[in-house]
């Protein structure tokens, strides 16, 4: 079944605990992650920084930690692991250790034109980006912004910069995001 089913690359595998598991289930909603909270504690900091002078660059973190947020996924994509083995996006073990609670949890497996299509009126809303695929870079490349721009004008132009990139060494997550602009 695995053959036929698990391999299309149009799944978006989320991990999480069972509890939150079961109020994915009572809900049918997935929870919004605020950027305050990422793993990689240093992927705001890295991406703005290069980005403003250090007065505009705490205005725009800040406006981040309340305004904006996230759901992630993982690419339902084959990669290979330090083993060489094949690895898709819902057999990731570091994934099943942190996000589905040590292996207790769940990965739930979504068809992302399905999961487009019926939350079509939803995610057509203003504060929805697109579900984006995280690019992961060995340095942060340097890309200038105007000081002068809004916070809000800034994360809208530089939001792929700022909001979906990430250090190569979280590539293994092979991450997606849904972006959330509340």
């Amino acid at each position: 079944m695995e053959e036929c089913v698990f391999r299309d690359k149009n799944y978006l595998c989320h991990y999480t605990s069972f509890d939150n598991l079961c109020m994915i289930l009572s809900t049918m909603t997935l929870k919004v992650s605020l950027f305050s909270n990422s793993n990689d504690i240093a992927e705001l900091e890295n991406n703005i920084t290069c980005m403003l002078d250090s007065y505009k660059k705490e205005e725009v973190k800040r406006y981040v930690k309340e305004h904006c947020g996230y759901i992630s996924f993982s690419i339902n994509e084959e990669i290979y692991g330090h083993n060489r083995n094949p690895q898709f996006g819902y057999l990731i073990p570091s994934m099943w250790g942190i996000y589905a609670d040590r292996s207790k949890g769940a990965c739930l497996v979504l068809d992302e034109d399905i999961f487009k299509s019926v939350n079509k009126t939803a995610l057509s809303n203003a504060k929805w980006g697109d579900i984006e695929t995280i690019n992961y870079t060995p340095f942060q490349p340097l890309k200038l912004a105007s000081s002068k721009d809004t916070s809000l004008e800034i994360i809208k132009k530089e939001y792929k910069h700022i909001l979906c990139t990430k250090h190569t060494s979280w590539k293994h997550e092979q991450e997606r995001r849904l972006i959330h602009f509340h």
